[in-house]
């Protein structure tokens, strides 16, 4: 997670600040924002609390590529897709994408430890959606490739072993149909002989 503090548009730094906000809500990047109001007392209270955040938060959300950013509000209109326009101060939301979820304590109850927590919740509910499905089987029920024979115990198989016996199954076939029609055709003869000698 990397915490920025925007409080204009005129230096360097800050305009390419702006610009990486914009670009990772374009590519559907989550990110907190913190907007805050000149001389805000609720704001100063705040400000000092979001700044101990990294102290309470999760190590793996830590190690996220997470923006939170506190922008002072006057640069909202340099924003893009970042919801309404605040007009309470101060001013927290997590941006997944479409979704704009508002952090909705109020007054001084904005410490460190709550707003870690409820970052937290959200990063991990992403992470849970995004992970791909783990299969209904295990690996575990498939056999291994040891289980299987190795190529070795294969032996290799000549033309011959393979072509020979098929043409002799189908000669035998042959055969034995030609020998079944002379048959046939004998018995259909005697049968004839047989009818005309009783007349």
């Amino acid at each position: 997670m990397e915490l920025i503090s925007i409080e204009n548009n005129t230096e360097p730094n800050n305009i390419l600040s702006i610009q990486k906000i914009n670009n990772n809500i374009n590519r559907k990047k989550p990110i907190v924002l913190y907007f805050y109001m000149d001389d805000c007392p609720y704001c100063i209270t705040t400000t000092k609390e979001w700044n101990q955040i990294p102290k309470h938060i999760n190590r793996e959300i830590l190690d996220d590529e997470l923006l939170a950013i506190r922008i002072n509000q006057l640069l909202f209109t340099s924003l893009n897709n970042v919801g309404e326009q605040p007009r309470l101060f101060p001013n927290i939301r997590y941006i997944n994408g479409n979704t704009i979820t508002q952090y909705n304590k109020e007054g001084v109850d904005r410490n460190a430890s709550d707003i870690a927590k409820w970052i937290e919740d959200k990063q991990t509910k992403r992470v849970s959606l995004t992970k791909p499905m783990k299969s209904l089987h295990s690996m575990k029920s498939y056999p291994s490739m040891k289980s299987y024979p190795s190529m070795k115990s294969y032996k290799p198989v000549s033309y011959e072993e393979i072509v020979v016996p098929i043409r002799k199954s189908r000669k035998s076939i042959k055969s034995k149909k030609s020998i079944k029609s002379k048959k046939s055709k004998k018995s259909k003869k005697s049968r004839k002989s047989f009818n005309l000698s009783l007349h």
